[in-house]
């Protein structure tokens, strides 16, 4: 999907191939998502089963959450989907059995006695917003944790459209997230893959400190923002893992 430039300067995007296929657009999803939930190859060892085993303690919970996520698997691999409806059904089930799962951490905090924090805030909550929107229901956070999450979602789509652009390619023009309204639809594709392996970081760098009342701005309307200095520790922790490398071949 070169981009090429006429004589007067403007824009030419040459179409990536199969996108008006549909046979092809649910393929290369379908291949997408299985590398997201399943283990992956050489290069992407980490994915949503694996940041279930190894970012929370063995619980019934978590155990359950994975069997789940195997068990999608294997239709997506024995029955695979031949629409892309079909293939966000899939999508749906395992994305609640994953972020459900979540809510059994704890979260831990210090200061909370001169600086009382809401009760939600102790563990960790869904993964919507209370001020989010039907279309995007994660945006304006109201818990800490989806705050973060949040965060490191936009460093990871910023690194992710850096890759793109100097690839020579169209972050607009996408395959499962399309390209409606000039959003980066390509960059949104080439993240899902990697947002297993940011949730990774992020859940240990949760259950590996203890949290302060201060280290998150609340808004008049509940949205929750991240502190400058809590920002910067929590990009470093998940710039550790490399993980900002999509695989344009």
């Amino acid at each position: 999907m070169p981009i090429r430039r006429s004589p007067n300067g403007a824009r030419h995007v040459r179409s990536q191939p199969g996108r008006n296929r549909p046979e092809r657009v649910v393929a290369i999803n379908r291949n997408a998502w299985s590398q997201s939930v399943g283990t992956g190859g050489r290069n992407h060892p980490v994915r949503a089963i694996e940041t279930l085993r190894h970012a929370f303690p063995r619980s019934a919970n978590i155990d359950q959450a994975i069997n789940k996520l195997e068990t999608e698997l294997n239709i997506l691999k024995l029955n695979p989907p031949s629409t892309v409806s079909q293939l966000m059904g899939i999508e749906g089930r395992v994305g609640y059995a994953y972020f459900n799962s979540w809510r059994t951490c704890q979260i831990k905090w210090k200061g909370t006695d001169r600086n009382p924090i809401p009760d939600d805030w102790y563990k960790i909550e869904r993964r919507s917003s209370k001020l989010g929107s039907t279309s995007r229901p994660n945006r304006n956070a109201t818990h800490p944790i989806n705050a973060m999450l949040n965060y490191a979602y936009g460093v990871l789509e910023s690194q992710v459209r850096m890759q793109v652009v100097a690839a020579g390619l169209d972050p607009t023009i996408g395959i499962l997230h399309g390209n409606a309204g000039g959003k980066h639809g390509l960059v949104f594709d080439l993240m899902e893959p990697l947002r297993p392996i940011v949730d990774r970081q992020v859940l240990q760098f949760i259950q590996s400190r203890a949290f302060h009342p201060t280290d998150f701005i609340v808004a008049n309307k509940g949205s929750c923002r991240l502190n400058p200095e809590l920002a910067r520790n929590l990009i470093r922790a998940v710039a550790s893992f490399q993980c900002w490398k999509p695989s344009l071949q």
